[in-house]
């Protein structure tokens, strides 16, 4: 296989931040400038291909091009030049906004939306055999809003594209009567479009009405003998977080049977895209926003952060459940381990701010577990298990997490059983974890020294049972 050759510029770029110790290890981020929204990403000749909304210029939104990074093992990425450009005058000159990327008879092809004076629409562009190289559609864009459905607002975006029988389909996000909506079309070519309908069913929205006012990024896909819709909340003008939809789909409609907010670390985790690779997974990453003020954004040079890649599927009741994808045990160096602990307190280890830990516990006699992760200079984060609430909490207020706009609490109630899974990476200024398979939280943390993490348990009112507990100390990628 051709090896891809590596841009000096880029890695001087990413070089000349290495220093901030703020700035993730194992978390993929832009070598410099503003990154949002994961891109067209596919597998393609046996590698991963990251693409995303990108500013290479500052640390802030402005008119985005596409960044793009390659992988062999989902872990570490490889910088690539820019692949698309906010350069035609007739189509995007506001701005190579968000899509996605299919395989069509051996030509990647990219949906994208193209923004000129204030008009989203829907464009094209294919690359060559090893994506470096884009051409967009003279044409574009080759599908445009239709406001006799959607009225005089120019919210409509974020083509998802896919094939199913003979024909293909994408779905739009966008805003209809003030409620959001996703739009459904259909094409035999990819180049002509047709208008359908919206895809979700006008008599089994009773699970969509109180979800924003717009839907942005939807993506739409079968898994297991469901289906799932999974759309992000914007609502007056605030990225919100996404919510999935499961139920069924037949007559080219969905009838959504239940729905699930996707991560509760509030206005972190956003814009999700998904895919299935060669293993026959569904893999998912998410755009984790900065928690500080856009003025700390500028200053350090980057902004916005890859989540890690998730594998999605649902369990026996239907229930969405997530897991970090097992690729990532490349990182593992140092481990630390425990098992069959029943303890009121017990001081862990201490390690520095890359790291990963898993933990089975048991319901608990106590009536609070907590994992305390406290610096040198006492800055602390808590991760609550309230038994008697059923609620996790995690808990930034007493960490210098810089800004005041957001908030410094976040909690989520769980359902009783017998054990519970806590899976949590810890990547400097950010915190990814999944507990009882169903429950994600994302967050950012900025701690204002390099030092060493000591990770803690303590128990209110009684003991807690911690069957195992593991924690590893991770590589970098960089």
């Amino acid at each position: 296989m051709k090896t891809i050759s590596v841009d000096t510029s880029l890695k001087e770029k990413r070089e000349a931040l290495a220093h901030d110790h703020q700035r993730p290890q194992f978390h993929f981020l832009a070598p410099q400038g503003w990154m949002n929204d994961p891109n067209g990403i596919i597998q393609w000749q046996g590698k991963y291909h990251m693409f995303y909304q990108h500013n290479p210029h500052e640390a802030k939104w402005g008119p985005p091009y596409w960044g793009h990074a390659v992988s062999e093992d989902l872990v570490h990425w490889q910088d690539l030049p820019v692949a698309l450009t906010p350069d035609m005058e007739p189509a995007d000159n506001g701005g190579c906004w968000s899509g996605s990327m299919v395989n069509h008879e051996g030509t990647a092809t990219i949906f994208y939306t193209g923004v000129k004076d204030g008009v989203q629409a829907t464009c094209v562009a294919t690359g060559d055999t090893e994506l470096l190289k884009w051409q967009k559609d003279p044409q574009n864009p080759i599908v445009s809003p239709p406001k006799d459905v959607i009225g005089n607002h120019n919210d409509y975006r974020d083509p998802y594209v896919w094939r199913e029988g003979d024909n293909w389909y994408q779905v739009i996000g966008t805003s209809v009567a003030g409620q959001g909506e996703v739009l459904l079309y259909q094409s035999q070519d990819l180049y002509h479009w047709t208008f359908l309908h919206p895809l979700v069913d006008s008599e089994a929205r009773a699970l969509c009405e109180d979800m924003g006012k717009i839907w942005e990024c939807p993506n739409f896909f079968a898994l297991g003998n469901k289906h799932v819709l999974i759309i992000s909340r914007w609502h007056d003008h605030v990225l919100m977080y996404p919510v999935a939809f499961i139920g069924t789909y037949h007559d080219k409609r969905f009838y959504p049977e239940s729905r699930q907010r996707f991560d509760w670390g509030m206005q972190c985790f956003y814009a999700p895209l998904a895919i299935d690779d060669d293993r026959g997974r569904r893999l998912i990453w998410g755009w984790l926003q900065e928690q500080r003020s856009q003025e700390e954004q500028l200053e350090a040079g980057w902004s916005g952060v890859m989540s890690l890649p998730r594998a999605l599927s649902l369990d026996n009741r239907g229930n969405l459940e997530q897991a970090f994808v097992e690729d990532l045990q490349l990182l593992r160096a140092r481990q630390h381990s425990w098992e069959n602990q029943h303890l009121e307190r017990l001081e862990l280890v201490i390690v520095p701010q890359q790291f990963e830990l898993v933990m089975r516990i048991g319901k608990s006699e106590a009536t609070r577990s907590t994992l305390v992760f406290e610096t040198e200079q006492g800055e602390t984060i808590r991760l609550t298990l309230d038994w008697q609430s059923l609620s996790l909490s995690l808990d930034k207020t007493q960490a210098a997490f810089l800004s005041s706009h957001f908030e410094g609490i976040h909690h989520v109630n769980f359902k009783s059983a017998e054990a519970y899974d806590l899976h949590l990476y810890f990547d400097h200024s950010v915190i990814e974890l999944i507990f009882d398979h169903q429950y994600s939280m994302s967050s950012r943390v900025y701690l204002q020294e390099d030092s060493g993490i000591k990770i803690s348990l303590e128990s209110e009112a009684g003991e807690s049972h911690i069957e195992t507990l593991s924690v590893w100390e991770l590589e970098s990628i960089y």
